[in-house]
């Protein structure tokens, strides 16, 4: 054992104590290093050769002594998270010395915005407080902006972080990007200020424009808000740029997958999730956007798995509680969903996806203002949030308020010009009775056109060129060119026909009729009989003895028939 009795000084014991400061804060002993720098601070005044080492702190050697224990008091107890606390402690320090500290003015100032982000965190889950308050928390945050702006010029690349969140924050988002790269330039590998810088960009070309600068850094956050704004494929050309420094960067397989989860490639999404998962089978970042992908596969196992490995690993983060319910959500338990996207929302009122997933499970409880109400809560947040966006064109539709549908939808598909589901969803609310203005759905079924792997589109244009071609020759024709790639496509499947495959058939057959094409007419209504339904054979049957008749074949074949229609023609009759 020890004897401390015979060097039981106020040297020893202070150097002990501040020991124990940076062996207890080292391996996050946060309660430990707390009281630890309290006693250091409540000791008599060192002598001046009681000097603290490893301290880059300026001023006079005593007041090099007396910077370092108020630092490490104000970082214990922000490490509590009291920030009034840690402001008390370096407030005299901020206030009466000119060559304070950079490091000591960034946890003042730091503490100060941090006090205030929780007060109004406070105050969005109790409205009922008073207004006053609200008041005084702005004021904090100008006084913060005020206390910078007059040393801006002194400012380093930290400091200047905190001001780009207080004007952010008080929506001068033109001031706040010029301040954000000032920031990285003067410390481009603060990844905060990179994430800051995104948060004041409202679209990708006030991003692009940004003067930043020349540092491997700039890279990661251009493929960054690439993807927050919906562009991967522009993202994935600087994703495998970066892939040669960094191939084992989990930042840059994270945003990869997200790239190939915006371009619904879900199959590289999910095996690149998966290789994040080996790295780190404990990753709770970014699985709330895994849990989505196993949703859209109908891989039930999978989502379960994760579930309950995340609930193991910490139930408290609102990633777990966002896979929570979409776990329950794609049991159909949405009552049981829509809690845990709450519980997501109390730890974090900012979690965008828990807004937006929580107003889907609404609308499949057929509780629409609800899903309103959360929808326009997600794109507050983040107004490039196509998906909420769409959320409020789909629940007012639902309404039967396709104007309002209009507006929304509109909003999503200025942000995803290339997703078919926007433009379709656009092309029906012009469809539709209550609306009914064709011309501008078939317009916006001709924009989902090249984007559409489904065929919504296809098939809606040829419906409405035939409706309209009831009366306009030109619509007609127009139809017949829509069921002809309809027709055509169905073939490439080598499967057997859908019904619009056949209803492209009977119309093409009919079009070719009315065209004074009867032998092209006379095929389709062959095919049709080998494809059709039982009501349109009987249909051909007809026809195909009219056309008979009107070429003069009577029973004979046609040039254009071979033996295999014959057998399906008027008076022939099938193998057994």
């Amino acid at each position: 054992m020890v004897d401390y009795s015979t060097s039981d000084t106020l040297q020893r014991r202070r150097s002990e104590l501040r020991q124990a400061v940076f062996d207890c804060r080292t391996r996050k002993l946060s309660e430990a290093s707390k009281w630890a720098s309290l006693q250091l601070q409540g000791m008599k005044k060192p002598e001046v050769s009681d000097l603290p080492a490893n301290r880059s702190f300026s001023s006079t050697m005593e007041q090099r002594v007396d910077l370092s224990d108020a630092y490490d008091v104000a970082i214990s107890y922000f490490d509590s998270r009291e920030y009034r606390s840690a402001m008390l402690v370096l407030e005299p320090l901020v206030t009466a010395l000119e060559d304070c500290p950079n490091e000591i003015k960034f946890l003042y100032y730091y503490s100060h915005y941090l006090k205030v982000q929780r007060f109004k965190a406070h105050k969005k889950a109790k409205p009922g407080m008073l207004v006053g308050n609200l008041m005084l928390a702005e004021s904090d945050l100008t006084q913060i902006r005020t206390n910078l702006e007059k040393q801006v010029e002194r400012l380093d690349g930290f400091l200047l972080y905190i001001l780009g969140l207080v004007l952010i924050d008080q929506d001068h988002m033109e001031k706040a990007r010029e301040v954000l790269v000032r920031s990285v330039e003067l410390y481009p590998c603060n990844w905060s200020a990179w994430k800051a810088l995104g948060t004041a960009c409202p679209d990708q070309h006030t991003a692009g424009s940004l003067a930043l600068p020349d540092h491997f850094m700039a890279k990661f956050f251009r493929a960054h808000v690439l993807v927050e704004f919906h562009q991967p494929e522009q993202s994935m050309e600087i994703l495998q740029e970066l892939d040669g420094d960094f191939p084992e960067s989990m930042a840059t397989i994270a945003t990869t997958a997200m790239a190939h989860n915006h371009m619904h490639d879900y199959e590289m999404a999910q095996e690149l999730f998966e290789k994040l998962l080996e790295k780190n089978p404990n990753i709770i970042d970014y699985m709330d956007v895994y849990s989505n992908i196993l949703y859209v596969k109908e891989d039930s196992m999978s989502l379960m798995l994760l579930a309950r490995r995340l609930a193991d690993e910490d139930p408290y983060r609102p990633e777990t509680c966002c896979v929570i319910g979409n776990y329950y959500s794609f049991r159909g338990q949405h009552d049981k969903a829509v809690i845990y996207f709450q519980r997501a929302l109390k730890i974090n009122q900012n979690y965008l996806p828990a807004w937006t997933l929580m107003g889907h499970e609404f609308v499949e409880l057929k509780n629409p203002p609800a899903a309103i109400e959360a929808y326009r809560k997600a794109v507050a947040i983040n107004p490039s949030d196509y998906r909420a966006w769409y959320g409020l064109g789909q629940t007012y539709e639902l309404v039967n308020m396709p104007y309002y549908a209009i507006h929304y939808y509109s909003k999503a598909v200025a942000l995803r010009p290339k997703d078919a589901r926007m433009w379709n969803a656009i092309g029906h609310c012009y469809g539709s009775n209550a609306v009914s203005q064709i011309e501008s759905a078939i317009r916006c079924f001709e924009r989902a056109l090249p984007y559409d792997k489904e065929c919504v589109a296809l098939r809606q244009l040829a419906y409405h060129h035939k409706t309209l071609g009831e009366t306009n020759k030109q619509h007609y024709d127009q139809a017949a060119k829509y069921y002809q790639m309809i027709w055509e496509q169905s073939q490439e499947q080598g499967e057997t026909p859908r019904s619009d495959a056949t209803e492209a058939l009977n119309f093409l057959a009919e079009y070719h009729k009315s065209s004074g094409d009867l032998h092209t007419s006379h095929e389709y209504f062959t095919k049709l009989l080998d494809f059709g339904h039982l009501e349109h054979r009987e249909g051909a049957k007809a026809s195909l003895r009219e056309l008979q008749d009107m070429l003069g074949m009577g029973s004979a074949l046609s040039p254009s028939q071979s033996p295999r229609d014959m057998v399906h023609s008027p008076g022939g009759s099938a193998p057994r």
